[in-house]
């Protein structure tokens, strides 16, 4: 697993190389890329992360401390096989998202593909980018990146996911789920059905929700609650009509008031892969929960 820690500022890989299921080990927590790397870029917030087609890590770098060099898109490699992305050209800027916005500040990253979708509140005006390296140079250029989800109709996203040609995006204000997808194939979201309400938080929390998780018919989804009742939520698409909103497909995964001791705060989660899964209630459901800060990757990917 691989997370942005914004106390540190670092992007650190988390591995269980004993087989105990967790990473607190000598050796198991190791720096993958900081602002120490060779190539001296500036490493501010690192808000998201995620694995690339091409299997190179992706960091978003958000400028918060008035950095020009910061707001861009690194792609990181361990090209020496030492288990760090910090050495001589083993990280560069993929995409300049201050030269797009002066007054970038992106979140998030996800990849379908080769396609990364990119979300970005530009001084709140928020819009969500898709980017691909169409020629394989390395880096996005004018004609490989466009809004896709352009400003005035995107929602002010901290969380994005994607895979089969739908993305997934949360709506910090309204606190629901968004699916987008190109239907007339033409590289933007730009007609109205193109985008599907697919979940919604009325009547199920009141919390604040910073992430979510969608794989397939199935969802996570944390609530912060901050009244000592933090839940988290799961979602299944029962009737395969493609969204969460029917009687019975939002259901109350956990609860801090009736375990007294977890979820506290949840904001992250993911999706956990088993070699030997164990049976949930109403769904087959591997939960890895992290109770961090914003921009912890979201697909557990082994070492």
């Amino acid at each position: 697993m691989y997370i942005g820690d914004g106390a540190s500022d670092t992007v650190y890989r988390l591995r269980d190389r004993n087989g105990n299921d967790n990473a607190q080990d000598a050796g198991e927590a190791t720096v993958w890329f900081s602002s120490d790397n060779a190539n001296e870029f500036a490493l501010n917030t690192a808000n998201g992360v995620a694995f690339g087609g091409d299997g190179a890590l992706y960091v978003v770098e958000a400028d918060t401390r008035g950095n020009p060099s910061g707001d861009v898109v690194y792609r990181t490699n361990d090209v020496n096989g030492d288990g760090d992305a910090n050495d001589v050209g083993e990280s560069s800027v993929w995409l300049d998202l201050g030269a797009l916005d002066a007054s970038s500040s992106p979140f998030e990253i996800t990849f379908d593909g080769d396609a990364a979708f990119i979300t970005d509140t530009a001084g709140g005006r928020p819009r969500i980018y898709r980017a691909e390296d169409a020629d394989g140079n390395g880096t996005i250029e004018s004609g490989e990146v466009v809004e896709f989800v352009a400003q005035g109709d995107a929602p002010f996203a901290l969380a994005l996911s994607a895979s089969d040609g739908n993305l997934f995006a949360q709506d910090l204000f309204t606190d629901g789920l968004l699916r987008y997808t190109d239907l007339d194939g033409d590289g933007l979201i730009d007609l109205a059905s193109e985008a599907f309400n697919v979940w919604d938080a009325t009547g199920f929390t009141d919390g604040a929700i910073f992430d979510f998780a969608i794989d397939g018919d199935r969802g996570l989804v944390p609530s912060n609650q901050l009244d000592d009742n933090d839940t988290l939520l799961a979602l299944f698409d029962t009737n395969g009509d493609g969204d969460f909103l029917d009687l019975g497909e939002t259901q109350t995964f956990l609860l801090f008031s009736e375990q007294g001791v977890y979820p506290q705060r949840p904001r992250s989660v993911a999706f956990y892969s088993s070699v030997a899964p164990v049976p949930l209630p109403a769904s087959i459901l591997f939960l890895a929960a992290a109770l961090g800060g914003l921009g912890i990757w979201k697909r557990r990917q082994s070492a």
